[in-house]
C-alpha cells in the first residue's frame, strides 16, 4: 500500500521515529488510562438511595478487570511510550503481565474453539479447514489428475 512501510525494516525506523520525533503526552490518552484504573460510573436508573451501595460494589467487583485492562494495554507498549505518557512499570506488573499471558496461553490450548473464538471467526475456521479437507480429498481422487486433450 502507498505511504505504509513494506518491511519489518521499514516499519521498525517508520516506529522509531513516530515515538521519537511525533508521539506526545495528549491529555485524552492520558484520561484514557486513568479510566482504566477508576470504578465504572452508576448508571442514572439506579435509585439515589441505592448508589453508594452499587457504587462501592462496582468498585470492588470491578478491580480484576480492570487490572487486567490496564495490564494488557500498558504492559504491551514500548518502554519509550510508557515514558512519554508518564507511566511507570514495575517488575511485579510484568510479572503479573506474564502470568495472564501464561493463564491465556492454557485457555487457548484446552478450551474448545467454540468457546475461544468470536462467532464470525469460528465459523470462518470451519470454512477454511472445510476448505482444506477437500483440497486434500482432490490431491488423492484420481477423477481430479484426469487432464483433457
Amino acid at each position: 500500500m502507498k505511504g505504509y512501510p513494506e518491511t519489518l525494516e521499514e516499519f521498525e525506523e517508520y516506529f522509531d521515529d513516530f515515538v521519537e520525533n511525533k508521539l506526545v503526552r495528549h491529555p485524552v490518552a492520558v484520561e484514557l488510562i486513568e479510566q482504566m484504573r477508576a470504578a465504572p460510573p452508576v448508571p442514572k436508573t439506579v435509585p439515589k438511595a441505592l448508589r453508594p451501595a452499587v457504587k462501592k460494589v462496582a468498585a470492588t467487583a470491578s478491580v480484576p478487570f480492570q487490572d487486567f485492562n490496564y495490564l494488557t494495554t500498558v504492559g504491551v507498549m514500548d518502554p519509550r511510550v510508557r515514558e512519554i505518557l508518564g507511566l511507570t512499570w514495575t517488575n511485579e506488573e510484568q510479572r503479573h503481565l506474564e502470568k495472564i499471558h501464561r493463564r491465556l496461553r492454557f485457555a487457548y490450548r484446552t478450551l474448545p474453539e467454540r468457546a475461544i473464538y468470536f462467532p464470525l471467526a469460528y465459523h470462518a475456521r470451519r470454512h477454511n479447514d472445510a476448505i482444506q479437507a477437500m483440497k486434500r480429498r482432490e490431491k488423492q481422487s484420481a477423477a481430479y489428475k484426469y487432464a483433457a486433450k
